[in-house]
């Protein structure tokens, strides 16, 4: 299914949540105790996490909630998400809705932490070697630009600074050197502060993947250096009194970002690397995205297994992502199972990490900015900046194709490419790897942003954007 209108899209959205992610607790005798929906399959392997700060309630029309300072955002039908003042304590702040005549129903609401950290070799950051496509100094160790031909694919295009890419994730430290001018500062849909800038450093590092500077001197060189990154952050610190446990995410922040990715923040790519379930409030949310033609980035997980069946990962119309070592083969700790996925290198990439030491721990992250990291988290976002690269170096040419074949003198946008056609392209254009043809272990092979480039100025492709945009103007 394909929701084109946003507005429906979103109503759809939040009358699911009550079934998403939930866990119901006892009220009062006067009170209905609602079911809460089991985790999905990907994720019964781990004990469920939730949150102290979230409860998703049913109350009387009018009523107020019986502890000050508490947020209240519509969650459809007759449901809220009531986000407890910070350094409330939990068990104080349910039992006063436990005994608040005004409250019918309360569930609590679960988190999915970021997928799980990978060690990595230590980044050794040496002096540059000559004869390189950039002049970033750690080019030379960015070993999965050299496999996937990056170098080669800057020839067509780095990318257009009118194609954003969306990074729901950690948030991103904008300030860094590396990725100065590429990153726009999106909402904070976890903690609801005024800034999306990094609590940890994945999405730091998964943003510089996708879009750090090329050429300016500097660290490392992102897939398509030329377009934007748009940081929607999704996750924030989860504490047992006053101990960090690590910073998780829900299914509620996750589908407003994503709805905010698609109708307000202009997103042609979406790159989730995050654990999530097959709730159906983030499966429409999902769908609104595929709708509007955005190229929809996942990764797989690493667990080392087939455990993400049943999932948004399976989903038609998502680029899910294993992870391949430098040596070509599927990395050990990356799942696997769907031959419509992609591979992509995941393990031991160099990029971008805050330059400030971790907010609650106070421990640094990396060398000077920059830090080599492993998993499905970091072969994702190769897949969305090879995306990115697709629909730029698309745009000038299917415009021209329409002039000269068509006889149509037309300005595109980002919106005007196809997402479907991106997705085929890209899977068309993988190297293939393992057996013969599609399989489990690398999906349809891995990802090769030369040939997803040449791709882009053969006839047949730009004749199927053509066509295909056309139609879309006839609508």
């Amino acid at each position: 299914m394909s929701i084109r209108n946003p507005l429906l899209a979103a109503c759809v959205a939040l009358t699911l949540i009550a079934g998403c992610g939930v866990k119901a607790v006892p009220t009062s005798p006067r009170a209905t105790v609602a079911v809460g929906k089991l985790a999905a399959q990907s994720l019964k392997t781990r004990t469920s996490i939730f949150s102290n700060r979230h409860l998703v309630v049913r109350m009387a029309p009018g009523a107020q909630p019986p502890l000050p300072g508490t947020r209240v955002r519509p969650a459809g039908a007759d449901k809220q998400i009531h986000v407890l003042p910070r350094g409330a304590r939990f068990d104080q702040a349910l039992a006063a809705y436990q005994a608040a005549p005004a409250v019918k129903t309360i569930e609590r609401l679960e988190l999915y932490p970021k997928e799980a950290d990978v060690p990595a070799a230590p980044a050794v950051l040496k002096a540059p070697v000559p004869k390189l496509p950039v002049n970033d100094p750690f080019y030379y160790q960015q070993w999965s630009h050299t496999v996937g031909q990056v170098g080669q694919a800057w020839e067509f295009s780095r990318g257009r600074a009118d194609v954003i890419v969306g990074v729901l994730d950690t948030g991103v430290d904008y300030n860094h050197p590396d990725l100065v001018g590429r990153v726009i500062d999106g909402p904070d849909f976890a903690e609801e502060s005024d800034t999306s800038l990094d609590i940890d450093s994945h999405g730091t590092h998964v943003a510089g993947i996708i879009a750090a500077n090329a050429d300016d001197s500097t660290g490392v060189a992102g897939i398509a250096p030329g377009v934007k990154v748009l940081s929607l952050k999704i996750f924030e610190p989860h504490f047992d009194g006053d101990k960090f446990l690590g910073n998780y995410t829900n299914d509620f922040a996750l589908a407003r970002a994503l709805h905010y990715a698609v109708t307000q923040g202009g997103c042609k790519v979406i790159n989730v690397s995050a654990q999530i379930a097959g709730d159906p409030m983030v499966k429409t949310m999902f769908q609104l995205a595929r709708g509007q033609g955005v190229v929809i980035c996942l990764s797989a997980g690493n667990e080392g297994n087939n455990v993400y069946s049943g999932s948004v990962k399976e989903m038609d119309g998502v680029l899910t992502t294993h992870a391949t070592d430098p040596q070509e083969r599927l990395a050990s700790f990356s799942n696997y199972g769907s031959t419509m996925a992609v591979s992509a290198p995941g393990k031991s990439i160099l990029s971008t990490v805050p330059t400030y030491p971790h907010p609650h721990t106070g421990q640094e992250f990396g060398d000077a900015g920059y830090d080599a990291l492993s998993g499905t988290s970091m072969a994702s976002p190769f897949v969305a900046g090879v995306a990115a690269l697709v629909v730029s170096a698309l745009l000038d040419r299917v415009q021209a194709h329409l002039s000269t074949q068509f006889q149509v003198e037309a300005h595109l946008t980002p919106r005007d490419i196809s997402g479907r056609l991106v997705e085929d392209l890209i899977r068309s254009t993988c190297i293939d790897l393992g057996t013969l043809g599609r399989d489990e272990i690398y999906g349809c092979g891995r990802v090769d942003a030369h040939r997803a480039m040449l791709a882009c100025a053969m006839p047949s492709w730009l004749d199927r954007a053509a066509r295909e945009y056309l139609r879309n103007q006839e609508r």
